[in-house]
């Protein structure tokens, strides 16, 4: 076994629910979420248009409140 599930089986997660995209894509995501700049993700992942990395900046529910509760004004 290859690529993505073999990484799978040794974390201990389903073969059959991971695979090696998976694994970079959440890399990606966890990697602009922690505040790296999009250009250097771009450029680790070896993206030549910023679009396709821009697809991995969508933000989570968590992001969007905390920036709503940052511009939120007092009742």
């Amino acid at each position: 076994m290859t690529g993505g599930k073999a990484v799978a089986m040794r974390a201990d997660l389903n073969p059959d629910h991971w695979y090696l995209h998976r694994f970079r894509d959440t890399a990606a995501t966890r990697w602009l979420r922690a505040g790296i700049d999009v250009r250097t993700v771009q450029s680790w992942l070896g993206h030549e248009s910023l679009e396709t990395t821009q697809k991995y900046l969508e933000p989570s529910k968590e992001q969007q409140n905390a920036s709503f509760a940052r511009i939120a004004l007092p009742l």
